[in-house]
């Protein structure tokens, strides 16, 4: 997995990667922070906030995924 801060930068690892024939393309997982984010929070079936600087984000929302059973 590469994961990069911004969408710029992970699209143009993931050009380079393109253009080295000889690696598989397919055992890479090449995202940015945002887009990891999104996906963590669609995966643990939670919302994406739309008001993040609310106490409320920072207590409960963002706390959510990280509990452990």
């Amino acid at each position: 997995m590469v994961l990069t801060f911004n969408i710029t930068l992970s699209n143009y690892v993931r050009d380079l990667m393109h253009r080295a024939r000889p690696y598989p393309h397919d055992v890479a997982i090449i995202t940015h922070f945002h887009e990891f984010c999104s996906l963590a929070l669609d995966k643990a079936n939670r919302r994406i906030p739309h008001h993040p600087h609310t106490q409320e984000y920072f207590d409960t929302i963002l706390r959510m995924p990280l509990k452990t059973p």
